[in-house]
């Protein structure tokens, strides 16, 4: 087994915070992610969210809207003031335009319908930890079937 910073760095995993009241919902994500390098974190309550939040760098957060002990605006401004790259990706049974404007205004960084769309949800997270600024990283990833495959790579920086 390789020590080199190549390898380790290609072993990293990604970590993605997932809260939601709804067992039914932690348990399809992680399903979901499974396989490969990617890692989500679980919280049920606002305070659990916060709590993992403050031990680690969490680039991207999947937060349902209807928490029981708090919403998504006090869970952004939080995350914004612990660590302001994270991106927060709203799920929410309803949609319209005025709630896609409180998650643009709020320093969200999507709005996706629940039930989710897996392809979509992978979509979404994928764009939110290239917008999250991890430095000389490039994210890919891809849904076949039902898992998904996570590719970490340096980028070549001038």
């Amino acid at each position: 087994m390789s020590t080199s910073p190549d390898s380790i760095f290609a072993a990293q995993r990604l970590t993605t915070l997932f809260v939601s009241p709804a067992d039914a919902d932690h348990a399809l994500l992680q399903k979901l992610f499974s396989h490969g390098n990617w890692n989500a974190r679980s919280a049920f309550t606002c305070d659990e969210a916060l709590q993992v939040f403050r031990g680690e760098f969490i680039p991207v957060v999947v937060c349902d809207g209807d928490l029981l002990d708090g919403d998504w605006r006090t869970l952004r401004e939080e995350f914004r003031a612990i660590h302001p790259a994270s991106r927060i990706i709203l799920l929410s049974r309803k949609v319209d335009c005025h709630l896609w404007c409180d998650v643009a205004q709020m320093g969200g960084y999507d709005l996706l319908e629940k039930p989710w769309d897996q392809r979509e949800l992978t979509r979404t997270i994928s764009h939110a930890w290239r917008a999250a600024g991890v430095a000389n990283r490039s994210v890919n990833i891809s849904l076949r079937g039902s898992e998904v495959a996570i590719e970490l790579t340096r980028v070549a920086t001038a």
